[in-house]
């Protein structure tokens, strides 16, 4: 009777333990991110685990998310995601944007209060004194978070600043951002953009090889310094009126950079050499 007790007793420990151990695998093999409006998995990037092998990082504390490209770390150095742009949402000068707000949470849920860990590209900071970084999470799953929000439509690739990325990784945020604009992930298709297409700067008459087509209605004089189908600009990038004043009607003059706060079709209007009122 002690023996079968004591079997009974064994078989019941046993199972327990199963049940205990299956419930483990369960959770740590669904793992996500989640909030009212939308779920996404955190898969684990095995192709980019080897990439920073050889580069030097930081190992630091986010203590504040400021918007979904932007973070404050507790030692008060703003951290500037290289190589990606998220939709506004704290700018001075424009509205939130479309997907913005979800760019900003999906932060929140993904670095803030923990410990992250930073690689710096070719460049230290940008002209607003903010460190350009790659941002890696590290527990269980290592995650390359400018990538990951590229891939899951919350970004796009800035191609302004493409000379300050490492090659590697620049070529895996445009891998990314083609296979989130095709499947229509995120501010694909919630917000009314088109894919990027690697389209060439529009070149001014006066240097414009022979045969060359300009669209109509240019009135461009001097070179576009930045490409009209590329990331995002503010008025402040350009050294003077001339310069924005064409790339805005090379961009189509649809203001989707927000260079025409009045929309009366002059951009940048605070700039040295706009037309005077």
């Amino acid at each position: 009777m002690k023996q079968n007790r004591a079997f009974k007793l064994l078989i019941i420990l046993l199972s327990f333990c199963l049940l205990i151990s299956c419930s483990r695998i369960e959770n740590n093999s669904n793992s996500s991110i989640s909030d009212s409006s939308f779920s996404v998995n955190v898969t684990n990037l095995d192709n980019q685990k080897n990439l920073f092998n050889n580069e030097i990082y930081e190992q630091v504390y986010v203590s504040r998310v400021i918007d979904g490209d932007t973070i404050e770390l507790d030692d008060g150095r703003k951290i500037r995601y290289l190589g990606i742009d998220t939709p506004e949402t704290v700018h001075p000068s424009k509205n939130v944007e479309c997907f913005g707000p979800e760019a900003s949470s999906i932060n929140k849920q993904l670095v803030l209060n923990k410990k992250i860990r930073i690689y710096k590209g070719k460049k230290d900071k940008d002209i607003y004194d903010r460190y350009l970084r790659y941002i890696v999470i590290d527990s269980n799953e290592e995650l390359l978070v400018n990538d990951y929000l590229v891939k899951n439509g919350y970004a796009t690739v800035n191609r302004k600043y493409q000379s300050d990325n490492l090659n590697k990784i620049y070529e895996i945020l445009l891998s990314s951002e083609k296979l989130a604009s095709s499947s229509k992930k995120g501010l694909w298709g919630a917000c009314n953009i088109s894919p990027v297409i690697n389209k060439q700067p529009v070149i001014p008459k006066e240097i414009a090889p022979s045969g060359t087509t300009l669209p109509i209605g240019i009135r461009t004089r001097l070179p576009v310094i930045f490409d009209p189908f590329g990331s995002d600009v503010d008025c402040g990038d350009f050294p003077s009126w001339p310069y924005a004043q064409d790339f805005y009607e090379a961009a189509g003059m649809n203001n989707a950079h927000g260079l025409d706060g009045d929309k009366d079709g002059i951009a940048c209007e605070n700039l040295s050499g706009a037309p005077k009122r």
